[in-house]
């Protein structure tokens, strides 16, 4: 009987107050779309975040599009805040407002940090590519005690990756095989090792490889907090290497080269160098090279 790999998105409550002023502190309004409701409507305005103050535990909200709105209808109900991007969502429940004031079709309101949080990760649908040099090695064993086939990652996410491997070797692989080891390793040697089952076998685009569908499967809760924090950094540098702006945007630390180390021969230090693809290629918005 084949594993199950199927997982239904979980919701999680939190409670803990420094840790929601956290979370509400990091909230980029480039990276997430933020809409608000009221206690006695099922409206959602468009809001952007203006302002955080973790320590009088206050959050500025700008409601843009507020004409419907008089301050009297916010000032008097609790406010639910909703955070969405491509990896999860988030609910901040029971805003209260201190403070409301109009500008033009806004409405400012300064409230209370919201006093819970539910959160939802939608990260098992996110496969993050590993782009512009992004070169993780990787390694899949098919029988037990045999030498792995070895090749590279093309894309990862919390349910599973894309491998790349000689076309060579692709014979050995079957859809809805088990593989005992599947494992990858980052520039900056961190490794994960999983099981998986073979979903798909292809080629590789225009290339004289095979690209590999695997899904990971019995995966201890400490193995998948791991999958999804390398999830995570690889989603942060392939928005920096893209170009692109924002809290998102970031080089990964798994991506960075140990510090290299000068070789000494007849007196003289030599310093090895860098493969090219450890160099990051970083285009910049409105580049036409």
């Amino acid at each position: 009987m084949e594993p199950s790999t199927q997982e239904q998105p979980r919701q999680v409550e939190i409670t803990d107050a420094a840790h929601i002023a956290d979370v509400v502190d990091g909230l980029s309004n480039e990276t997430h779309s933020l809409t608000v409701t009221l206690e006695h409507a099922s409206t959602a305005f468009p809001v952007r975040l203006s302002a955080v103050a973790p320590d009088q535990r206050c959050v500025t909200l700008s409601l843009t599009d507020a004409q419907s709105l008089s301050e009297a209808d916010v000032t008097n109900q609790a406010l639910t805040l909703r955070a969405e991007s491509l990896s999860d969502t988030l609910h901040f429940e029971a805003l209260h407002p201190l403070d409301v004031s109009r500008d033009g079709d806004c409405l400012e309101i300064q409230c209370h940090l919201p006093r819970a949080l539910y959160t939802t990760s939608k990260r098992r649908n996110i496969r993050i590519p590993f782009i512009q040099g992004m070169h993780v090695s990787a390694y899949a064993t098919v029988l037990p005690n045999q030498p792995p086939v070895t090749g590279r990652l093309r894309n990862l996410s919390a349910g599973g990756c894309l491998l790349e491997i000689p076309f060579s070797d692709s014979p050995f692989f079957k859809v809805g095989e088990a593989l005992p080891t599947v494992g990858f390793e980052f520039p900056n040697s961190e490794k994960f090792i999983a099981t998986g089952i073979v979903r798909h076998i292809g080629p590789a685009g225009r290339t004289h490889s095979a690209a590999v569908g695997v899904a990971f499967y019995n995966l201890s809760v400490e193995r998948q907090n791991r999958l999804l924090h390398y999830v995570n950094e690889a989603e942060h540098e392939a928005a920096y290497r893209s170009g692109y702006s924002g809290r998102l945007a970031r080089p990964s630390p798994s991506s960075k080269l140990p510090c290299p180390v000068a070789v000494r021969h007849n007196g003289n230090a030599t310093w090895p160098k860098a493969p090219r693809w450890c160099v990051p290629f970083v285009k910049s918005r409105g580049s036409c090279t």
